[in-house]
């Protein structure tokens, strides 16, 4: 079985920490009770999980699936760590927005391994899924999360400007924007703090041991990259947040590159043609290990070990797997699925044009995009209906990330403030860069 993810998704409790016990029946309902927890309320704003809860709970005859939140309490995450450190599990973790250390639970060995589930399942076949979007979670070949859904991060280019690949070194991607010498932004927003973190995270990381090997040469080559990039101390204007501002900044030759999040299949013809007027590539950052393009999940669920309950809950991870994204005629908003079927649904529906109903009559609804003019105003610009070629394009980007975008704030921290002593001239490169490579192996070995 091929290996699978490891960082993020869900959490297993190690086999000797103790489940609190659970109730076999509930209000006369004979079936087994599995249950879940994360930090947030599913009845405020996260009804699509409610509804695959629903969905779940009204098909299955062994399960029922009960939803603990920690939402109220005053430190949800510090409630969530010191109950997985005293045995208080449920039988499924729930993330929505990487808010849990689930690698930290990963390394601690919390997850039950899904391959294992996966092998042992005659009705799970591999040949049915977006299956990198797997092995992407992988951790020393294991996989103790999952997620079934997702969007892309990448630079996004003009085809005529590239070698036509997803990936470049980083000597390539320094020799790219040094033709853009007055560009005040480079990818996006992204700041020197972030793009430090990121880079290091995707370039100087072992995945099999989990260990940092910041290489001086090539880390001094980043740092003074990195000069480029706006600091996170004022230098990026507040307006450039906005999607609209930072897009109608490439337009006057102000961005180097455009870092687009991709959550649907219309979504890169939609760019080619209100901003780089021809046929666009997806690039990630500079990765010797592969094109840098992330994975950007949009919800993680893991078993836990020894729970009892493994079964009933591989059922529920089988189930959020197969189910399709709540309201598929609106392009992408659940972002693309892992499940090939669905997939293929959303390419189909790419295809067409994309149509409303009201009191059950159906009436064309055009897909469109609004672009910021120079004065301020929003204009509504239509986007035509993908070919296949449009969306084979896409299926070769979806199929080629192998990388899952993290945010490790404690790392960030560590790199961004031995990198300030360096950019302020305090300390060399020689410096700080064993520095950086002590405290972040020693901050990873605490943390487990």
């Amino acid at each position: 079985m091929k290996k699978l993810i490891p960082f993020i998704l869900i959490i297993i409790l190690f086999c000797s920490c103790q489940k609190k016990d659970e109730p076999e029946v509930s209000d006369g309902d004979k079936r087994k009770v599995i249950t879940m927890s994360g930090l947030y309320n599913l009845d405020t704003g996260n009804n699509d999980i409610a509804e695959r809860i629903f969905g779940f709970n009204n098909i299955n005859t062994e399960y029922k699936l009960v939803y603990n939140s920690y939402q109220d309490y005053t430190d949800p995450v510090s409630k969530y760590n010191m109950d997985i450190i005293s045995g208080e599990i449920p039988d499924i973790v729930f993330d929505l927005n990487s808010d849990l250390p689930l690698q930290s639970y990963a390394e601690k060995g919390v997850f039950t391994d899904l391959y294992e589930f996966m092998d042992g399942d005659p009705y799970f076949n591999e040949e049915n899924y977006l299956f990198n979007a797997f092995t992407a979670m992988e951790t020393n070949g294991k996989l103790y999360g999952i997620f079934p859904n997702f969007r892309l991060e990448a630079i996004m280019l003009p085809e005529s400007k590239t070698d036509g690949s997803h990936s470049w070194t980083i000597p390539q991607f320094i020799d790219y924007i040094e033709d853009y010498p007055e560009a005040k932004y480079v990818i996006g927003a992204m700041t020197r703090e972030r793009f430090l973190t990121i880079i290091s995270q995707v370039y100087f990381k072992n995945d099999r041991t989990g260990e940092y090997n910041f290489n001086a040469d090539d880390f001094k080559m980043l740092l003074d990259l990195a000069e480029r990039f706006p600091a996170d101390n004022g230098e990026l204007d507040d307006h450039i947040y906005s999607s609209f501002s930072i897009r109608s900044e490439y337009e006057r030759n102000n961005l180097i590159a455009p870092f687009e999040e991709i959550f649907h299949f219309r979504y890169i013809k939609g760019f080619e043609e209100l901003y780089l007027k021809e046929k666009a590539v997806c690039k990630g950052l500079p990765n010797p290990y592969g094109n840098g393009i992330g994975f950007i999940p949009t919800e993680y669920y893991g078993i836990t070990s020894g729970s009892g309950n493994e079964e009933g809950a591989w059922e529920f991870i089988k189930y959020i797997l197969n189910a399709p994204p709540p309201d598929i005629s609106k392009p992408g908003y659940f972002g693309f699925s892992v499940n090939m079927s669905v997939i293929e649904e959303q390419m189909a529906e790419a295809k067409e044009n994309p149509f409303i109903v009201e009191d059950g009559v159906r009436s064309d609804n055009p897909y469109s995009l609004s672009k910021k003019t120079e004065d301020g105003d929003y204009i509504i610009v239509p986007v035509g209906n993908n070919t296949d070629e449009d969306n084979e394009r896409i299926m070769s980007v979806l199929k080629s990330v192998n990388y899952v975008y993290r945010e490790d704030k404690a790392l960030a921290g560590i790199i961004s403030d031995e990198a300030a002593a360096y950019y302020s001239g305090q300390k060399t490169a020689g410096e700080i860069i064993p520095l950086i490579e002590n405290r972040v192996n020693t901050y990873l070995a605490e943390r487990q």
